[in-house]
């Protein structure tokens, strides 16, 4: 699959290391400011500030997930 670059991914987490396997992104964004400046799947993680200002026009993937705690009708 060949996407138009550069490509970011909202999420660090599993599910955007999954997604980045497929994709190839050129940075994760994640709001986990312990993971700014960490590596996943050798893409670099950065703050969401830090990834408009230098991705401006990136397709940005969201890749977050996160379960329910509780489930509702």
């Amino acid at each position: 699959m060949t996407l138009p670059s550069p490509v970011v991914i909202a999420g660090a987490g599993s599910l955007g290391q999954r997604v980045a396997k497929a994709v190839h992104p050129v940075l994760f964004y994640d709001n986990n400011s312990s993971l700014w400046g960490a590596v996943c799947e050798g893409v670099p993680v950065e703050s969401p500030a830090a990834t408009v200002k230098g991705y401006p026009n990136a397709m940005f993937i969201v890749a977050i997930w996160r379960p329910s705690r509780t489930r509702t009708a």
